[in-house]
C-alpha cells in the first residue's frame, strides 16, 4: 500500500508533469507562430502584433502604445480626456486609420469578431462608454450600462457645465470623437447602446438648434449606420399612432 508520503510524492510528480506539458505546448505554439510569421510580409506581421496588443489592452491585461492600461485611461479626469489626443483610438477603435495618431490600432474583421464575442472586452467596452458619457455630461437611465442592461441615455445634471468643452462649436473636436464612438459601437455589436446614445444626440440637436452643424449630424447618421428619418419612434409617438390607427378602423 502507498502511504501518505508516497501519495504526496505522486501528486507532486503529477503537478510537475502537467506544468511541463503546458510549457511544451506553449513553446510549440510560439514556434508554430514564429514559423508562420516568417512567411508573412512585414506589414502583415505588424498588423497581427498590433491586433494582439489591442485585444490585450481591451481585456485589461495589456497596455496601449503609450504604455497605459485601460484602467489608467478610465481614471483620467475630464480635462485630460478632453486635451489628450491619442487615447480615443485605443478605447474606441474602428476599422479606419487615424489621421491624427499613427500608432492607433485598426479594428479589422478578425478583431471585430473577438470584440463581439469576448466577455471581458464587451464588459470593458461598456465601462469605457460609461466613462465617455460622464465626460460629455450624460448618464444612463433605466439600467446598468456596465452590466449590459437596456438603457436610455439622457442629459446629466451637469450637462450645461459641459457644453462649452464638449458640445459648443464651431468644429468642436468632440463632435468627431462622437462619430468614432458610434462607429466603434456599431462594429462591436453594442447596438442597443449605440441606439440609446444616438437617440440622445438627436434630442440634444433638437433642443439646442444651431449648436451643432448639419454636416456633423449627417456624419453621425453615417457612422452609426442609421439613415436620416429611419430612427425608431419613441414609445409615446408609437402609442399616439396606434390610437390614430384604431380610430380610423
Amino acid at each position: 500500500p502507498i502511504g501518505p508520503r508516497g501519495t504526496q510524492e505522486a501528486a507532486t510528480r503529477a503537478r510537475v508533469a502537467r506544468h511541463c506539458i503546458a510549457r511544451a505546448r506553449a513553446i510549440r505554439a510560439r514556434t508554430r507562430r514564429t514559423r508562420r510569421m516568417s512567411d508573412m510580409s512585414v506589414d502583415a506581421v505588424i498588423t497581427e502584433l498590433v491586433r494582439d496588443q489591442l485585444l490585450a489592452f481591451m481585456r485589461g491585461s495589456g497596455t496601449d502604445a503609450e504604455d497605459r492600461t485601460l484602467d489608467q485611461i478610465l481614471a483620467f479626469d475630464d480635462q485630460l480626456w478632453n486635451c489628450c489626443h491619442n487615447h480615443m483610438q485605443w478605447v474606441f477603435p474602428t476599422e479606419e486609420p487615424s489621421k491624427f495618431n499613427e500608432d492607433a490600432p485598426l479594428l479589422d474583421e478578425q478583431a471585430q469578431l473577438v470584440f463581439k464575442t469576448d466577455c471581458a472586452i464587451q464588459h470593458n467596452l461598456r465601462r469605457t462608454l460609461h466613462r465617455w458619457l460622464i465626460f460629455l455630461g450624460l448618464d444612463a437611465a433605466d439600467g446598468d450600462i456596465v452590466a449590459g442592461q437596456p438603457i436610455r441615455v439622457r442629459k446629466a445634471p451637469n450637462f450645461d457645465k459641459r457644453i462649452l468643452s464638449c458640445w459648443r462649436g464651431p468644429s468642436n473636436h468632440n463632435w468627431r470623437r462622437i462619430s468614432r464612438v458610434l462607429r466603434c459601437l456599431d462594429l462591436t455589436g453594442l447596438q442597443q447602446e449605440k441606439q440609446a446614445f444616438f437617440d440622445c444626440l438627436l434630442e440634444i440637436v433638437a433642443e439646442h438648434p444651431g449648436m451643432i452643424d448639419d454636416d456633423t449630424v449627417r456624419l453621425w447618421h453615417d457612422r452609426a449606420g442609421i439613415r436620416p428619418g429611419s430612427e425608431p419612434l419613441s414609445e409615446e409617438l408609437s402609442q399616439l399612432f396606434a390610437q390614430a390607427d384604431s380610430l380610423l378602423k
